[in-house]
């Protein structure tokens, strides 16, 4: 095909260049002698020059040709390029933000799951130093009204004395026991009912967390997987259309 567009080329130049041709001088022999001699030089010159321009185009065209081919070559590796640019871009961009999405749900988890146990240490600290203060305030109430009672009763016989005594301490140790029984057995209760309700909460809140968190990333994944669905779609009816254009091109150039 190159030798052909060649011989063609060659063969336009020539013709265009022999085409034209001078008139003669005179009518007299010497004037006839001196035209064709003339004429002789001339059309040589005139087929040197066709000859050397010919060969000229030829290259030229042979290497317009390899140039044009580079030209083509390069248009489809920008393009293959910034197609493989753009897919790793999106790509890395969506995996970015689920992991972002991920590590945060895992270190709301972990904040949450840390905190309990202090949570609860503290409702036991604090119902401990209930138990304490109760177990105190009795123990004072009791010396407090044992000391007045022996005082009251030291005049009498030192037997009654002794007796009474005995016996209000009895009394009070059996007070005593029996209201720190009661006052564990009613705080055990209220321990109980808050830390079922505690668990209960947190379990709410954890499965409300995660409905959330599981809407809004659903909601995000999807709207992610559909732009990139919409701008691979783009793409592809871009490139088709090109396509179909330059198929058009070659079947509209072959009459030329």
């Amino acid at each position: 095909m190159k030798s052909i567009k060649s011989k063609i080329v060659t063969g336009a130049v020539a013709v265009g260049l022999l085409s034209g041709v001078g008139a003669a001088f005179a009518n007299t022999d010497a004037g006839e002698q001196l035209q064709t001699w003339y004429n002789k030089q001339f059309n040589g010159s005139q087929f040197a020059i066709a000859q050397d321009s010919a060969a000229y185009s030829a290259e030229k065209s042979e290497a317009f040709q390899t140039e044009y081919n580079g030209i083509k070559a390069k248009v489809t590796t920008d393009i293959n390029e910034k197609r493989n640019s753009a897919t790793t871009a999106s790509t890395g961009a969506i995996n970015t933000t689920k992991d972002n999405y991920i590590t945060k749900v895992n270190n709301k988890k972990t904040e949450i799951s840390n905190a309990m146990a202090a949570q609860f240490d503290g409702i036991f600290n604090l119902a401990n130093l209930a138990i304490n203060a109760a177990g105190v305030t009795t123990r004072e109430i009791a010396y407090f009204e044992l000391k007045n009672q022996a005082r009251n009763d030291g005049k009498a016989a030192l037997l009654q004395v002794e007796n009474d005594i005995n016996a209000a301490q009895a009394a009070a140790k059996s007070d005593l026991e029996a209201a720190i029984k009661n006052a564990k057995d009613e705080l055990t209760l209220q321990l109980n009912g808050e830390t079922q309700a505690t668990k209960q909460e947190i379990k709410d809140a954890i499965d409300t967390k995660i409905n959330e968190l599981r809407t809004l990333i659903t909601a995000r994944a999807n709207a992610l997987v559909q732009e990139q669905q919409n701008a691979i779609q783009n793409k592809a009816n871009d490139l088709e259309a090109k396509a179909k254009q330059e198929l058009e091109n070659i079947v509209s150039g072959i009459k030329n």
